[in-house]
Order: structure tokens, then C-alpha cells, then sequence
């Protein structure tokens, strides 16, 4: 199976400039009020499954588009972040340096997020300067938990991928995941890892197991057999129709559709840990 990953994410626009601070250039349609720098959210889909993918696009005219001047807009916010009310951490949309005489600002006017968690969201826009939130803007969503795992119902996995899909968390680029497909006769199943972010793979293996453990019981409560289960690797090879080599057990997951292991593969001395499932029958 090839190793490529396919992300289901893209940063669709990004303005970016640089000047030298002697430099005394403005632009004819520079706007000219802080009014025109107050932004909102715009979403093409308010209502959505995890693992789907909305696209948020920044706006400030009342057509619906687009009118700023990034040295204009530097003159009024050092940055513009955006987060929400579920996830910690938050995404940059406008920033800027200053070195050695020069100046450069970037922005991102269109940009895409995975939610892996349900619930009702606010997502915000903030303005900083100087150290403080000077202007914002909020959007509400809701993220809903509709399928038969995570982002797939089963009748969807009818043929195995030749690559991993990555879905994107700009927020935390330390928790992105990442599912393959397999189908093996006529049984479908998906595999979720952590995209790596450590070099060391056993350090990696090991980190892996909390935050996978961690995020499927916040999906689907504590596992039925747990990691001190006595019949774990026997609840294993009786739960389970297409079986993995090289791996171990950790818990064990059922829910009304779908049968969840988390493993641990350990193939010549390379770990590895992720999660497999495939329909509870």
C-alpha cells in the first residue's frame, strides 16, 4: 500500500507583501476608515458530520466580497487569529514581521477544518493590537455524529484505498488523523493513525496510544474490555473477521455498528499504534 497521504485541507488564498520601511507607496484605493477592516466569517455549511469538510471564507463588504489593503489593514491589527469554543489552540489568518528594515504581511482569506468532535460550536474571529483583542467576530455551528464510524458508514467502504486520507486539524497540527479503508473479502474496515510528528517511531508509538485511546473513548465512553482484561487477546480473535499480524490488543470498543480495537504493531522492531473497526454483525 502506497504511503502517500491524501489532505483533506487546503489554505485556498493567501495574500502575502513585503516593503521596505522607506518606502512611501500608498495605494489609490487603500481604504481609509478602521470600518473597512472589521471582518466576518462566512461558511458554506453550518450544519455538518465530523470529519466533513467546511470552508470558511473571510468577507467585509456588503456584497459579500472581499475590499482590504494589507499595509492598511497592518496599520489597525498586529494579527487576526481564528478558533473556537470547543478546540484549544487557534489559526492564524493575518500576520506580519518586522526585520532588518523590512516588513511583510500574510493573510489567509479562505481556509478549511476537520472537526473531530460533535457538538454545538462558536467559532471566532479576533482582532489583536498591542496585546489585545480590539475587534471579533462569531459564527455558530453544529458538528453532528451521524455515521456508523467516525467518518464512514459502512455501506460506503466497498473498495480499499491505495493511500491514507488526512484530515487536517488547524488548530492542533500535533492530532491530525488519518484513515485508510480495507476491505477484505466482503468485509469492510478502517484504520485511523496519528500523522507523525516525531521522528523517534517508538516515541511516536507511544504517544499515539494515549491520544488515540483518549479521543475514541470521548467518542464512544470507555472500552468494554480494557487493557487489564484477562480475555482481551481472546475477545480479539473471537470479535474480530479480518485480523492484522504482528499486533497486540489494547482495548476493545463495541458499539451498536461497529467493532473497535486499539492496536499495538510492533513489525522488526518498528512500532506502530492505531485504531481498527469494522461492523459489529
Amino acid at each position: 500500500m502506497k504511503k502517500k497521504l491524501i489532505f483533506l485541507f487546503a489554505v485556498l488564498t493567501m495574500f502575502t507583501s513585503c516593503s521596505s520601511d522607506s518606502d512611501n507607496v500608498t495605494d489609490p484605493e487603500e481604504p481609509s476608515k478602521e470600518e473597512s477592516y472589521k471582518f466576518t466569517q462566512k461558511v458554506d455549511m453550518v450544519e455538518f458530520n465530523i470529519f466533513d469538510l467546511p470552508k470558511f471564507t473571510l468577507l467585509n463588504s456588503e456584497d459579500g466580497g472581499l475590499n482590504m489593503y494589507l499595509f492598511g489593514l497592518s496599520a489597525v491589527y498586529d494579527s487576526i487569529t481564528w478558533s473556537n469554543s470547543v478546540q484549544p489552540g487557534s489559526f492564524k489568518i493575518f500576520t506580519q514581521k518586522h526585520a532588518n528594515g523590512y516588513e511583510s504581511q500574510s493573510m489567509t482569506t479562505q481556509w478549511a477544518n476537520a472537526f473531530y468532535l460533535p457538538g454545538d460550536y462558536e467559532t471566532y474571529l479576533h482582532g489583536y493590537k498591542d496585546g489585545k483583542i480590539v475587534y471579533g467576530d462569531t459564527l455558530k455551528i453544529k458538528v453532528k455524529d451521524t455515521k456508523d464510524f467516525l467518518m464512514y458508514n459502512w455501506s460506503e467502504v466497498k473498495e480499499a484505498d491505495d493511500s491514507s486520507i488526512g484530515f487536517v486539524n488547524v488548530l492542533n497540527k500535533d492530532f491530525e488523523l488519518t484513515a485508510t479503508r480495507v476491505v477484505e473479502g466482503e468485509i469492510p474496515g478502517v484504520k485511523i493513525r496519528v500523522l507523525p510528528t516525531l521522528q523517534d517511531d517508538n516515541l511516536f508509538a507511544s504517544l499515539s496510544d494515549k491520544l488515540l485511546y483518549n479521543y475514541i473513548s470521548t467518542i464512544y465512553n470507555e472500552p468494554i474490555y480494557g487493557r487489564d482484561s484477562e480475555k482481551l487477546a481472546e475477545k480479539y480473535q473471537e470479535l474480530f473477521l479480518n485480523k492484522m499480524l504482528y499486533v497486540t490488543p489494547q482495548c476493545i470498543w463495541i458499539t451498536p455498528k461497529s467493532r473497535i480495537v486499539l492496536l499495538h504493531e510492533d513489525r522488526e522492531g518498528l512500532k506502530r499504534t492505531l485504531i481498527y473497526a469494522e461492523p459489529n454483525r
